[in-house]
């Protein structure tokens, strides 16, 4: 049903959200002869005024007297530009010539822009004829001359918002063409005695817009995401699949793998069949936002998800000025096209990422305090640009603020940073082997500083993907930040810290106390052995008391380096803590070595029990627990 909305103030309250819709304008008439009806008409005019005065209140009066007075209602009036022309000639046209007095005033040419709301029984050709000859003539007000050229003068009819096939979660509606300014009704999916409505709206820019469709009475037919799947992804459809697939991860934040794997599915269609602007790139990267914080396994899906990504990336058109960047809390791109003649260096960096807020991107910026991953690209990448006419080289950057995307099944490492990539788009190779490096700089998640550079490599873990630290070194490391330097950059190079398995500060603090009380207690009754066996030479005459004297020896000196150990390195002294090492490395080897000397005297004493004499027994037993150690170290 078909009802006009022309002088009602009559409104319709969308319950759902809607992308705009581009339509085309119909070429077929609204009226035949004898039959009175509303149509409307977009019209353009360059003016030229003689005279001084307000530009804006001249036009609209001269429109109010030459259209308004005949029947035509103006809409939606805008003036576009302007520019001065400083005249003393007379200015003649086709039927009028200005007096001498008149020549002398400013002249101003002005674009403008309005809607024509004609209500009339003649054709769309008649009426625009009509309308434009009413524009053609010249306008006097006082001492103010007003006209318009004929080619300055562009009048296009406004058809009607075109048929559409909108999918909603309350079911399938298919909407039909219906004239600007008229909202048509239909049933229900769900529940067929209830009514859904919808407006053709006449929009000050667009002209004729769907409006976002009134489905309050309509229950929700898909409930799920599984529902999604038997709908083919179209490019009429794309924005209406992704309006579903937002509210239905809005509702759950809980995944399970085939769910998780029907939404990526329906991403690719996506990005497959429509053109990829920013505002469809945007909607694009919140789900892929959305879906790295929810609770979802994302370990089957990661490669998937990184290639959704960077689709989007090198897929963007229809952007203003060298650079576009997208941000969502958990996921940020920046897009930038290269002037290939200029181009030196390229950095990106990104800078707050608190939880609900959205990573801010800077281009070709120095580092700052807050950032929390920065790349430098050096000049030599631009000789993989690719090469292809009229094309600029583009170069994307990939910022992941969620770690656990990049999960492994090798759970000896830990992720310590978040992610941060560089691609180049249809580059001629794989852009590897570099002489000049790619630096990376990443703020660790945990304070620490064992850690280690590597990439994300697709290929690995049976195509789930995984860490691979080849072409990647660690330049610089301290305890909040580390850089690295890669050689490559590959399909998609990602440049990462990995931490190894963290000890949390208390245990570690236990730890280190239990060792040390250990260490001491050891030392204490260590040294009281070895001056009670000093002392009274009656406790050392046989063979297992002397040994027992060099054993303790050596315990005592393992024992006193390891715990002198840290107060040494505090010095920073290169040459000393090569002594420390060595020291102790020594002591632990005697110690190993008199152990094992003391086992040959039992042999020696309780199986090889007679005959057996040994000159310079102990001599010799020295020799080897001190001397033989001394030339392995």
């Amino acid at each position: 049903m078909e009802t006009t909305l022309a002088g009602s103030s009559t409104t319709f309250l969308s319950s759902t959200r809607s992308l705009t819709l581009n339509t085309a304008a119909c070429s077929s008439t609204i009226s035949t002869e004898g039959n009175i009806s509303e149509s409307y008409f977009s019209v353009n005019v360059n003016v030229t005024i003689n005279g001084s005065g307000d530009p804006e209140n001249i036009i609209t009066t001269w429109l109010h007297e030459t259209l308004s007075s005949k029947g035509i209602h103006v809409l939606h009036f805008k003036l576009l530009t302007s520019s001065t022309h400083a005249r003393k000639r007379s200015v003649v046209t086709k039927t009028f010539k200005v007096d001498r007095k008149r020549s002398l005033l400013s002249v101003t040419s002005h674009s403008c822009g309005f809607h024509a709301q004609v209500t009339t029984s003649s054709d769309i050709r008649e009426t625009e004829k009509w309308i434009h000859g009413l524009l053609e003539k010249q306008y006097t007000n006082g001492a103010v001359l007003l006209y318009a050229q004929p080619e300055d003068i562009l009048i296009s009819y406004i058809g009607p918002c075109p048929e559409h096939n909108h999918h909603t979660r309350q079911g399938l509606f298919n909407w039909p063409q219906i004239r600007v300014q008229h909202n048509i009704s239909l049933s229900c999916v769900g529940n067929p005695e209830k009514i859904a409505y919808r407006q053709c709206l006449l929009d000050a820019n667009v002209g004729a817009l769907w409006k976002s469709p009134d489905l309050g009475q309509c229950q929700v037919v898909a409930n799920s995401v599984s529902d999604l799947e038997d709908i083919t992804v179209t490019n009429d459809n794309a924005e209406d699949i992704l309006i579903m697939i937002e509210d239905l991860i809005h509702e759950n934040k809980n995944l399970d793998e085939y769910e998780l794997s029907t939404v990526l599915d329906k991403l690719a269609d996506v990005i497959n069949v429509s053109v990829i602007t920013p505002l469809l790139g945007e909607v694009i990267i919140n789900i892929t936002s959305d879906i790295l914080e929810s609770d979802s396994n994302l370990l089957p899906f990661t490669n998937s998800i990184l290639n959704i990504t960077e689709s989007v990336g090198d897929q963007m058109l229809g952007f203003n000025g060298e650079s576009v960047s997208l941000t969502a809390p958990a996921l940020a791109i920046s897009v930038v096209n290269i002037d290939q003649g200029n181009f030196h260096n390229l950095t990106f960096g990104v800078s707050s990422t608190n939880k609900g807020l959205n990573p801010e991107i800077y281009i070709n910026q120095e580092p700052f305090d807050g950032t929390v991953a920065f790349v430098s690209l050096p000049s030599e990448i631009q000789e993989r640009f690719p090469i292809v006419n009229n094309t600029s080289p583009r170069v994307q950057f990939q910022f992941y603020g969620v770690p656990t995307l990049f999960q492994t099944r090798v759970t000896s490492s830990l992720l310590n940073t978040y992610v941060v990539s560089a691609s180049v788009t249809n580059a001629t190779g794989r852009i590897e082997n570099l002489k000049e490096y790619i630096a990376v700089t990443l703020h660790h998640l945990t304070t620490k500083k064992d850690v280690q550079c590597v990439y994300w490599d697709f290929n690995k873990n049976d195509g789930y993907g995984g860490w691979n630290p080849k072409g990647c070194w660690t330049y610089n490391s301290s305890s909040d930040y580390t850089t690295c330097l890669c050689d490559h950059m590959t399909h998609f190079g990602v440049l990462l810290d990995v931490s190894r398995t963290p000890i949390d500060e208390k245990n570690e603090q236990i730890l280190t106390l239990i060792t040390y009380m250990g260490c001491g207690v050891s030392s204490c009754f260590l040294g009281i052995t070895v001056l009670t066996y000093t002392l009274l030479e009656k406790l050392r005459r046989d063979y297992p008391s002397k040994i027992l004297l060099n054993l303790s020896l050596a315990l005592l000196g393992l024992n006193l380096v390891f715990l002198l150990n840290s107060w040494i390195s505090s010095f920073g002294i290169y040459g000393l803590c090569i002594a420390v090492a060595v020291t102790l490395h020594y002591f632990l080897l005697a110690s190993f070595t008199w152990m094992g000397l003391g086992a040959v005297n039992m042999y020696f004493a309780l199986v090889k029990v007679f005959n057996v004499y040994v000159p310079s027994y102990i001599l010799k037993f020295c020799l080897l627990g001190w001397g033989e150690t001394f030339k392995i170290i």
